[in-house]
């Protein structure tokens, strides 16, 4: 774990110095971030902790986490991270009270939305309330929820905050767009009746660095195989396209929109020039890091798993309200493949000690 560690560190350090960050604002608050010990979250708190130490500052960066020996194991024991039990379904206290709160606690597989979409549904509806109900006891200077491209439905082309599709209700794939759309107009219904300072990035899909090799998304699934030397295997005609986000660049766009981000208002987060299909990304997987000039991409056609994935579509994010922000995508997909594959050879001994690589 310590070569991981030191990988993930040294790229939030990075991070802690980056100067399109709205750092004369933010050095010296309170930050509580929920999702803690997820992608994104993660390497927000390391890059906040990163920036914190530099400048020898210790107010605390709350994490409110269901397992608290696996964030302080992430993170450490000291300040500044400050460690709080809680799940959705309970109520969140804080303290000190934070300046910026970030939520990112929300089910993130597929799976679990065909599943479990009852839990999918409360998890986000009951959390999204809690932080709100944080934020208000708090005056916090700006709550941000992250959403997700998703609840775009099936919106076809290029798509700006005010463009939606349909979205079935009684599919229960439709279980995680749904609760988000819902959390979104809470957030807004916040910021409208209360003066809420309440806003709202919806991310495209984000993969890099911290990704777990077990993850079942179709990026990991296309990194295994391609640095296996094999071909990479579509259980889907690979038709479907939308653009991503590297972890590094959500980071930024997080730390850039709770300054800058208006209330009641939401924006799109995405690197408009990484929109492709699923099969460009697959073969962009095996360009960059597949040992074996003879990988191609093959299809094994899974009906059965159709519906744990979002319908084929072509949604293409508008990004120009958040870019007017001061924000700009670093990251292509190359590098986004790059960082997640890096990542796993850091962490390689302690994989495949623990079974999930092969020697």
């Amino acid at each position: 774990m310590g070569e991981l560690v030191a990988f993930l560190e040294a790229r939030a350090a990075a991070l802690a110095e980056d100067e399109t960050v709205p750092w004369d604002a933010l050095d010296g608050a309170t930050f509580c971030v929920t999702g803690a010990t997820g992608l994104i979250g993660s390497q927000l708190v390391r890059t906040l902790k990163a920036r914190k130490l530099a400048k020898g500052d210790l107010t605390p960066i709350v994490l409110p986490v269901r397992n608290v020996h696996r964030a302080q194991r992430m993170f450490g024991k000291l300040l500044p991270c400050a460690y709080v039990g809680w799940q959705a379904g309970f109520e969140l206290h804080a303290a000190p009270a934070p300046d910026y709160i970030v939520h990112g606690a929300s089910p993130t597989e597929s799976a679990a939305f065909v599943n479990h979409p009852a839990e999918t549904i409360q998890a986000i509806l009951d959390g999204s309330q809690a932080v709100l109900y944080l934020a208000e006891d708090a005056s916090s200077k700006k709550v941000l929820l992250l959403s997700t491209m998703e609840v775009y439905g099936g919106a076809y082309g290029k798509v700006d905050e005010t463009t939606f599709g349909p979205l079935d209700p009684m599919q229960v794939r439709s279980s995680y767009p749904e609760a988000k759309r819902m959390a979104e107009c809470l957030f807004a219904a916040y910021a409208s009746e209360f003066g809420m300072p309440a806003s709202v990035l919806r991310l495209a899909q984000t993969f890099g660095e911290g990704v777990m090799p077990t993850d079942t998304r179709a990026f990991a699934e296309f990194g295994r195989q391609a640095l296996a030397g094999s071909d990479v295997t579509l259980v889907t005609s690979g038709t479907k396209r939308n653009p991503y986000l590297s972890v590094d660049d959500a980071v930024r766009a997080i730390l850039i929109g709770l300054v800058r981000a208006e209330p009641g208002e939401a924006y799109n987060v995405a690197n408009e020039a990484t929109y492709v299909s699923v099969r460009e990304l697959a073969e962009t997987a095996i360009a960059t890091l597949s040992p074996s000039p003879d990988a191609k991409v093959v299809y094994k056609l899974d009906a059965t798993r159709e519906g744990s994935f979002r319908p084929a579509s072509e949604l293409d994010l508008d990004t120009a309200k958040f870019h007017a922000l001061g924000w700009e995508p670093t990251e292509d997909l190359p590098a986004m493949f790059s960082a997640m594959a890096k990542g796993w050879e850091a962490n390689r001994d302690d994989l495949i000690a623990r079974g999930v690589l092969e020697p």
